[in-house]
């Protein structure tokens, strides 16, 4: 099956646009070092990576190996190249621009980040606009579409020193760039240097102006196949990201030598590119510096006394500040935690909706600072604002009107004609008048109150608008199905 929609990882979805000329004033906010500062790049410098793999589309072909393939992404970049990384799978419009968002939040002169798309992707001949199709989007409506304008906006806002989009399926258009020389060894620590120092901008796309295979790589598309090999196999402990497209065993050998696509590479105009390169390294490399560039660090002024005396007072102030610091984010941790098990408990109880959601807000506006020394703080921020959704739309389902229909007497009791149905769910429901009964076989009189009941039984996607999942072992009617394996929990 073929990724056959247009577009790709990340980097796809941008490639048409970047290399249309500049089309109107750019208002938008650059984010750059200030001019005489030190942008030389350190093996301190610190690695980031956004992962987007989506199979499982709601409305459109679902494909096959663009989750296999994001996984492996992260894992080898987490592992071996030591990248705090961020998967989202099957990720919808707002998981996507909210994580991107955050990034944008986050990251500093000192980060570098790699952003890796796998999934459908539209292109639009009539307007020359290329677009992102998230897991909820539709064939015929743009409304869940990420136009690749959005992208651009937010790369050009995010302040990191490199930044590096991977494209593994889309039109891309037809994309030229200069191989990369083989250097000598001095002459290549000197290009590293340079190509780190400098800001970059920079795509890497698995296909020009044609879709790309869906597989092909033993479990994995071709050009994700070929990205995670040249990434496992090199035996350079420090590398630009062209030499990984471009040099000997390279990305772009290997797609083009096992397909028709022909993988591109280049910068993207227009979002702060100074001519420099995203550069790799080892997590080994990272920590020891073997093997590779390693560039200096940011200079630190040391204030000596006066005389002969030498003194690190103010070292020793600075690292006593540093880990006081992160005792008081570890702190507002286990705090977190704590009011986190609170709320958890307060949701178990009879409390209504409004009241559950409420704690969970209060929750949010209360621990809303990301800790930079953990990542339990976004994981309990995440739940927190799932939950305050889930709880709203209980609200609304509490709230919703019901209808009044005339009392047509059946029995003692009786049953209130007519039927509607839930605003939310479209479940339909019918009023059964309480009242009480009996006969001359039971000693006592039972009695019930009013109620309502669904005419039929509940749907899969009845279910799901309610609960937000879907316990089901199986769904080839769809949305349609009964749902089954509904314990007494739910």
């Amino acid at each position: 099956m073929r990724r056959y929609i247009a577009v790709f990882v990340v980097i796809c979805a941008f490639m048409m646009l970047f290399l249309s000329a500049a089309y109107s004033e750019d208002r938008s906010v650059t984010v750059k070092g200030k001019k005489g500062t030190d942008t030389s790049a350190s093996v301190n410098a610190r690695y980031h990576a956004l992962i987007i793999g989506s199979n499982n589309y709601k409305h459109l072909p679902k494909l096959k190996t663009a989750i296999a393939d994001a996984k492996a992404v992260e894992e080898i970049l987490r592992t071996k190249y030591g990248f705090k990384t961020k998967l989202l799978i099957d990720a919808t419009r707002a998981d996507i621009l909210g994580n991107i968002n955050k990034m944008r939040k986050k990251l500093g002169s000192n980060d570098n980040l790699l952003i890796y798309y796998a999934g459908h992707g539209e292109f639009d001949k009539n307007v020359e606009k290329a677009y992102w199709l998230p897991v909820d989007a539709q064939r015929d409506d743009p409304t869940n579409w990420i136009i690749a304008d959005d992208i651009t906006s937010n790369i050009k806002r995010i302040s990191s020193r490199h930044i590096l989009l991977v494209s593994d399926s889309c039109y891309s258009g037809t994309l030229t760039r200069a191989a990369v020389i083989d250097l000598k060894s001095a002459e290549k620590d000197e290009y590293i240097k340079k190509m780190a120092e400098r800001p970059s901008r920079t795509l890497m796309a698995s296909g020009g102006n044609e879709p790309v295979a869906d597989g092909g790589g033993s479990g994995h598309s071709v050009f994700a196949s070929a990205f995670l090999k040249a990434l496992k196999e090199t035996e350079k402990n420090v590398f630009t990201a062209e030499e990984l497209f471009h040099g000997r065993g390279s990305v772009k050998e290997m797609v083009a030598g096992k397909s028709d696509q022909v993988p591109e590479y280049n910068t993207i105009k227009n979002s702060g590119h100074e001519g420099g390169d995203f550069v790799f390294q080892t997590a080994k490399a990272s920590v020891s510096g073997a093997g590779g560039y390693t560039a200096p660090l940011a200079p630190i002024e040391i204030k000596e006394p006066s005389g002969k005396d030498f003194k690190i007072d103010d070292l020793e102030k600075e690292a006593k500040e540093i880990e006081k610091n992160k005792a008081a984010w570890n702190s507002k941790l286990q705090k977190m935690k704590q009011a986190y098990g609170k709320v958890k408990t307060f949701e178990k109880g009879t409390s209504p909706a409004d009241r559950k959601s409420s704690a969970w807000q209060r929750f949010l506006d209360t621990f809303s600072q990301d800790n930079p020394y953990s990542q339990e703080d976004d994981t309990m921020r995440q739940e927190a604002e799932e939950r305050v959704s889930y709880w709203n739309s209980q609200q609304q389902i509490a709230m919703a009107p019901r209808p009044d229909p005339s009392v047509s007497p059946l029995g003692k009791g009786g049953i209130k004609g007519g039927v509607f149905k839930d605003p939310l769910t479209n479940i339909e429901f019918v009023f059964v008048k309480g009242g009480c009964y009996g006969s001359s076989y039971t000693v006592h009189e039972v009695c019930v109150d009013d109620f309502y009941i669904g005419k039929y039984e509940v749907t899969q996607g009845q279910w799901k608008a309610v609960m937000g999942n879907n316990p089901s072992s199986f769904s080839s009617c769809g949305d349609n199905c009964p749902v089954e394996q509904v314990s007494w929990n739910d």
